[in-house]
Formats: C-alpha cells, structure tokens, sequence
C-alpha cells in the first residue's frame, strides 16, 4: 500500500521543450513583459503629466501585472531543454524583476509625483533591459 502512496504523490515533471518551442515560448513571456512594462510606462507619464486620473492609472497598473503573471505562469513552471538552462535561467530572472518592477510601480502610482518619477524610470529601465534581452535569445 505505502508504495502506491508515495508513486501517487510524486509530481512528475514534463518532457523538455524543444529549442524550437522553447524560443518561441521565450519569445511570447519577454514579450509579455515588454507590453506589461509598456503600459505602466505610458501609464506613469500620462500621470505624471496630469493627463490620467488617478483611479485610472491605479487600476491599469495593476492590470498590467496581474496579465504578466497570468500569461508567464506557464513559463515559469517550464522545463527548458537542457542546452538552454542559463538562458532560461535570464529570462526567469527578467520575468520575476518585471513582476516586481510593476508591483511597485502600481504602488507608486498613487503616491507622490516623485515615487511616480522614481518608478517611471525604473520601469523604463527593466523595460530596456528585457528588451535587449529578449533579441539576445530569440532574435
């Protein structure tokens, strides 16, 4: 009994992607993240500039996170083929700082013009670096 147990507990993972699944897979999560990263960019300077109301922005920002962790949840969970560890490795990493980027971003949407200022560039930062990443690893 105790062995049917343990095998019906076990979390099994899947195959790994192929390099060819795997770079488009990779390719859609950057992308993902650049739209995220976009839209509390754009958000951020409308706001900033007085050209969005505040409930607005909060909500759009907080939308923008809440689609980058729904459409990357897939990838992150993913096994990549072996000779694209550290790659995968990157582009998780990018991903979560995204994430993170954009939480604190929906923060500072309703705080002060400066937090605001502060948070722009920072998302215009991450925005240029998974940018550069994203062409580095799939093209």
């Amino acid at each position: 009994m105790l062995p049917l147990l343990v095998s019906g507990c076990a979390v099994q993972a899947g195959a790994p992607a192929s390099e060819s699944s795997w770079k488009s897979d990779t390719d859609k999560a950057l992308g993902s993240a650049l739209s995220s990263l976009g839209t509390a960019r754009v958000v951020l300077r409308q706001l900033g500039d007085g050209r969005l109301p505040g409930r607005y922005a909060a909500v759009t920002l907080r939308d923008a996170l809440r689609v980058l962790q729904t459409e990357t949840s897939g990838y992150l969970a993913a096994q990549p083929p072996a000779s694209r560890d550290s790659e995968n490795a990157a582009a998780v990493a990018a991903i979560e700082e995204s994430l993170t980027v954009l939480n604190q971003a929906a923060v500072a949407g309703s705080s002060t013009s400066e937090q605001r200022r502060t948070a722009y560039r920072t998302v215009d930062a991450e925005y240029r670096r998974v940018e550069k990443l994203q062409t580095k690893l799939v093209g």
